[in-house]
């Protein structure tokens, strides 16, 4: 289980969240920048779930407005962490802050709806990677991560086309494979499995390999 971004949560979580709303606001904006800084594998949408999901168990959940927009938000970023967002959802984040910095009378949904559109605003580039082209720069997040066979590499031999539980690959003997990323379930196997070395999971930057049946040794000629 991740940590959790406010240092008191499990005592605070069942008292009324207005009073600790900008403690909790500092120690998540402190994490923010320490993993921007020092963690090589943090992913700013990951983050803003985990985020958001604290934000829910130390709200009082009095305010609908509060509860229906937290909860909206964070299925959004659900969505995006497993790679199912959707073209609208970066405009709906902004209208769901809005709304509820605007409509609610409780600090505790002004102050969070704030912090939540700036984080979002300031990190839109992340954000629209993982819900437009799904991928992951951090390498954290399922949704956003592809499995590659590089076409320099590959002997043909069909070790990760028998290993694939999903038939997610495609091959035959002598030819360089390829990988369905829509089929295919990220599970590690054909990694392991491939006695060279050549497969690869890639986050925003992909590596360049066939789109069709090619000779082993004959994709490095390409352009």
């Amino acid at each position: 289980m991740e940590n959790s971004i406010f240092f008191g949560y499990e005592a605070m979580r069942e008292k009324a969240g207005e009073r600790y709303i900008d403690e909790f606001l500092h120690q998540a904006s402190m994490k923010l920048q320490c993993g921007r800084d020092s963690e090589k594998d943090f992913c700013i949408v990951a983050y803003m779930k985990q985020l958001i999901g604290e934000l829910q168990g130390i709200s009082c959940g009095k305010c609908t407005l509060c509860r229906l927009s937290l909860n909206q938000l964070k299925l959004i970023f659900d969505d995006a962490v497993s790679g199912e967002g959707k073209s609208d959802d970066i405009s709906m984040i902004r209208l769901l802050c809005e709304a509820l910095e605007y409509g609610t009378d409780c600090e505790f949904g002004k102050k969070a709806a704030a912090f939540i559109e700036c984080t979002a605003n300031e990190n839109l580039t992340e954000i629209e990677e993982h819900i437009v082209q799904r991928t992951c720069r951090a390498m954290v997040c399922g949704g956003g991560i592809t499995y590659h066979i590089l076409g320099v590499a590959c002997r043909g031999c069909g070790a990760c086309l028998d290993a694939c539980t999903e038939q997610a690959i495609n091959g035959k003997p002598g030819y360089i494979h390829m990988i369905d990323n829509d089929a295919c379930i990220k599970c590690g196997t054909c990694l392991e499995v491939c006695p060279n070395h050549a497969i690869e999971s890639a986050g925003a930057v992909k590596p360049k390999c066939p789109d069709r049946l090619t000779k082993v040794g004959h994709f490095r000629n390409r352009k």
